[in-house]
């Protein structure tokens, strides 16, 4: 079986009468569980996350801010994040951290936001999926800071450099790869899944962003993450059914679910 670590199912990009035939068009992959990330859409999308999961026995939800929009955060908004984090089908706080990429929110903002989200996950004894966009090692002087454990931390979509990658993989993080890694240009990111052992190592779509070749410019869906999935296998040297099983068994530890 594949679990798809990281996907937005709650965005607009979906209409909700499709939802049923992208689980099908997954599941027909052997894709049997989808974390469904609540943040990236102001507050509301941690509603819409939290009632699709309730729908499904197959999907997960995440609740958090996204960094673009931590200039919105209130103290308000931080209790009200708290009490979904009590919800059965919430596994993570997140997606949170840092994008000094396009910086919608400022930088101080951000990381005022971050500390705040990561105090909470370590109050709730809740994992943690990190968004790490162009902030170098500020990141992780963040996590470290906060004393969350490095099982803990799943660094979502991770396109760092080698150095970084080994910064957080020897702070026991895990790293999750989406369909970049099938990119002609992603050569050092390659290397980087090469030495990422299958124990600190999960596989996501980021749907519906980030989609695979071949199917690259397309509006990308859970079903994708198999491709995702051969092309570790494939970078690894290994055989897709123990990068399938391996991962998937990570999933279900990091997460707290049983498969």
């Amino acid at each position: 079986m594949l679990i798809d670590a990281h996907c937005h199912l709650s965005f607009k990009d979906y209409l909700p009468e499709e939802i049923p035939v992208i689980l099908e068009r997954a599941k027909a992959q052997g894709v049997e569980r989808f974390i469904n990330i609540g943040a990236g859409d102001g507050f509301e999308g941690n509603l819409r996350a939290i009632k699709l999961a309730s729908q499904d026995a197959s999907i997960y939800a995440t609740v958090g801010i996204h960094p673009h929009d931590a200039h919105m955060v209130t103290p308000e908004m931080v209790s009200q994040i708290e009490k979904l984090l009590e919800h059965k089908k919430v596994v993570a706080l997140g997606e949170i951290g840092l994008d000094f990429h396009y910086r919608h929110s400022p930088e101080n903002v951000q990381e005022e936001i971050f500390d705040q989200f990561l105090e909470l996950a370590k109050k709730r004894n809740k994992p943690v999926m990190i968004h790490d966009r162009s902030a170098e090692d500020k990141t992780f002087q963040h996590l470290k800071k906060s004393g969350i454990q490095g099982n803990r931390i799943m660094i979502h979509c991770f396109t760092g450099s080698e150095s970084l990658a080994k910064t957080y993989l020897d702070y026991g993080c895990t790293l999750s790869f989406t369909g970049i890694i099938t990119f002609k240009k992603s050569e050092e990111l390659r290397q980087v899944v090469g030495f990422t052992p299958l124990n600190q190592l999960l596989v996501e779509t980021d749907s519906p962003y980030l989609t695979p070749e071949p199917f690259r410019g397309k509006r990308n869906e859970p079903a994708h993450v198999r491709l995702v999935a051969e092309a570790v296998a494939r970078i690894k040297g290994i055989s897709f059914e123990e990068v399938a099983n391996q991962t998937s068994r990570h999933a279900a530890d990091f997460f707290g679910f049983s498969l």
